[in-house]
């Protein structure tokens, strides 16, 4: 019995070497596999994530070339309250919107044009007039929605 016993020892511990060389060779390749595969898609992300800043980088290009050839071509004056004919206000405010025109809009701020006009003090005929500016819109065709308040003077065209 002790000999039946032995190779019965001895089967068990073949099969279970046997059970565990197959398990580990049949892991190994899968962890081969999953290698291999990580591998690949870290080729890929790394391709894509090229791909993506050469995208960005030529959006901001046709952005910069787009604004760049924008520039101011009209300014329209739009009155929302005026004793003065839309005329009248365009001709005293030609000297300050004048050099507005042919300027890019990239380097125009609406800020900027706001704090030239707002506020500023007209003399149309005899009457003084301040200037209200309500809105700025900056596009190649500007428009300014302003309000003219009569300060002193006939209150009416002049």
């Amino acid at each position: 019995m002790g000999a039946w016993r032995g190779q019965a020892v001895a089967a068990l511990l073949l099969g279970l070497l046997a059970g565990g060389g197959w398990s580990y060779l049949r892991l190994g390749g899968s962890l081969a596999g999953c290698q291999a595969a990580l591998a690949r898609t870290r080729a890929q992300v790394r391709t894509l994530g090229a791909e993506n800043r050469r995208l960005e980088d030529a959006l901001a290009a046709l952005n910069r070339q787009r604004s760049r050839g924008q520039v101011i071509r009209r300014v329209q004056l739009r009155l929302l309250a005026s004793p003065l004919t839309a005329a009248q206000v365009e001709a005293a405010l030609a000297p300050y919107l004048e050099p507005l025109l042919g300027t890019s809009l990239q380097g125009v701020q609406p800020e900027l044009v706001y704090r030239l006009l707002a506020g500023r003090i007209l003399t149309v005929g005899n009457g003084v007039y301040r200037l209200e500016v309500a809105a700025v819109l900056l596009a190649p065709d500007t428009v300014l929605l302003v309000r003219v308040v009569p300060l002193s003077g006939g209150g009416g065209p002049g």
